[in-house]
């Protein structure tokens, strides 16, 4: 498994080699084979890598075969500006975006983590929110959810569909767009687009793994306040 953090930007932060040293050190300790530090610099320098961070097919299936990489997980980090409190402190937000890859370039993993933390320093506190991001998305990793081989079968066994989701009593574009955030980052989903927007209304097209009755599931488990209307078959009909 070959597990990279980075910001989308050229380079690798202090910051990101700590937070990805604490991760695989996590995952060898539960007995997963982990890319050593080594190997993934030079992993790092090679254009495939770079590729494969925007979910490239070809380029992970090179990685797989010159690094004998079964697993390529990336965790692209927003690190948002620290703010000073009345305490005098500084509080930051970490988020963290994770996609996974199989060596035949199938998506089987999506997940997106938060750590808020106070520091010191505007710096201490966006280290503090970083690792405690991390944490979360390593504890996400180790309950198996597309780590493991048996998950995997059984994860990648399921057909992609595409969904149809309209939504109605929406009450402005930003909730619209949360909604469509909120999609994205539902395990199983490889791609969501907003292709109308309008009259209180906003309809969604998503490429998911699963049917219908599963992203629902989904997207109410994770805390939505959607009220479901309709299913029938990919098309999903419900309301604010």
């Amino acid at each position: 498994m070959a597990l990279v953090l980075d910001d989308g930007k050229q380079g690798s932060s202090t910051f990101f080699v700590e937070a990805e040293d604490s991760i695989r050190k996590e995952l060898i300790k539960e007995g997963h084979r982990v890319v050593d530090e080594k190997k993934l610099a030079e992993i790092r320098k090679s254009k495939a890598a770079l590729l494969a961070l925007e979910g490239n097919v070809e380029a992970i299936k090179s990685l797989g075969n010159k690094y004998g990489v079964r697993y390529f997980i990336r965790g692209q980090v927003s690190l948002h500006e620290a703010r000073k409190n009345d305490a005098n402190l500084f509080t930051a937000t970490a988020v963290i975006t994770v996609k996974g890859y199989n060596a035949s370039g199938q998506y089987f993993f999506s997940d997106t983590v938060e750590g808020r933390e106070v520091g010191y320093t505007a710096e201490d506190a966006q280290h503090r929110a970083l690792i405690k991001a991390t944490q979360a998305m390593t504890l996400d990793l180790l309950k198996g959810e597309g780590t493991s081989e048996d998950s995997l079968k059984k994860k990648t066994s399921l057909e992609q569909t595409e969904l149809t989701l309209n939504i109605s009593g929406v009450t402005s574009f930003e909730q619209a767009n949360q909604t469509l955030n909120g999609c994205r980052a539902l395990q199983g989903v490889q791609k969501a687009k907003m292709v109308a927007y309008g009259g209180g209304k906003a309809a969604y097209l998503i490429e998911f793994y699963g049917d219908a009755q599963r992203f629902v599931k989904l997207l109410l488990d994770k805390g939505y306040s959607i009220n479901i209307k309709n299913i029938s078959g990919p098309l999903i009909d419900a309301s604010f």
